[in-house]
């Protein structure tokens, strides 16, 4: 069963609910494919630039000799950390 994640506007709620958020608690298919593009649909800025900052880095790590599977594997860990987490980070940066 997922768990939810109810916020609502510091000035309390509207009367129709319209600015209350509803973040589930759960792995983001998105965020393991592309998290950049993930980061920056939800509007995490910052996030999405060391995203894509340590992405390029493992690019050109994987380009080097004998680095091919370290490159791979780091940029599969970003994925993952961010599919993960990603809801948390939105959460922290609504809050």
């Amino acid at each position: 069963m997922t768990s939810y994640l109810v916020l609502e506007a510091p000035n309390g709620p509207d009367r129709d609910h319209k600015t209350t958020r509803f973040i589930a608690d759960r792995f983001v298919w998105l965020a393991l494919i592309a998290p950049w593009l993930w980061l920056a649909i939800n509007r995490l800025w910052l996030a999405t630039a060391i995203v894509v900052l340590a992405l390029l880095l493992a690019g050109q790590v994987s380009i080097l000799a004998g680095f091919e599977p370290v490159g791979i594997l780091c940029g599969f860990a970003i994925g993952l950390i961010t599919a993960l987490e990603g809801r948390d980070f939105l959460v922290r940066h609504l809050m």
